[in-house]
Parts: structure tokens; sequence; C-alpha cells
């Protein structure tokens, strides 16, 4: 008897959520956490970066972990991995 009490409250609290997330959408909310570059910052990183500007001085230019650098990057497509991929095959195992 108890379980069928708590699968229905579990099942209310999941159709809560889900009508909330929606809500908050349909007014025009940003969920989840906020991007920490914006538009301009990343196209300014890939111009750096096609330049010459190396991974970690951007990271520290901008304040950002260098893996937030290399995400948005490789999201752009400025980063050529396959060349990286391919000297690394012969190195290590």
């Amino acid at each position: 008897m108890l379980a069928g009490v708590l699968e229905f409250q579990r099942d209310m609290i999941s159709e809560n959520t889900k009508e909330g997330v929606a809500a908050a959408e349909a007014a025009g909310k940003t969920l989840g956490r906020p991007a920490a570059l914006d538009e301009d910052q990343a196209a300014d990183i890939v111009d750096a970066y096609a330049k010459g500007a190396a991974i970690k001085a951007l990271a520290r230019q901008y304040g950002v972990a260098p893996k937030t650098i290399r995400r948005l990057l490789d999201a752009a497509g400025a980063r050529d991995i396959s060349g990286v991929l391919e000297e690394s095959d012969g190195v290590g195992c």
C-alpha cells in the first residue's frame, strides 16, 4: 500500500517538474549553466587561434580553463585533430 502511494507521489513530482521546465522554456528563460564566453569572445578566440595563439594563453587571457577553449575550437571546427591522432598512433599503447 505504501509503495503505491510513494510511486504516485514520484509520478506527481516528475509531472510537475516537466510542466515547470516547459513553462520556463515557453517564457523564454534559458535553462542550464550560463556560457562562460559570449559569441563575440568565441569569434575572437577562433581568430586568435587561427593566427597561431596558444590554447593555454587564450585560456589565461579570457579567464577560463583550457578545456573550454578546446571545446569551443572543436565546435567551430578550428582545430584539426586528425593530424594529432595520426602522430599519436605509434606512441604509447
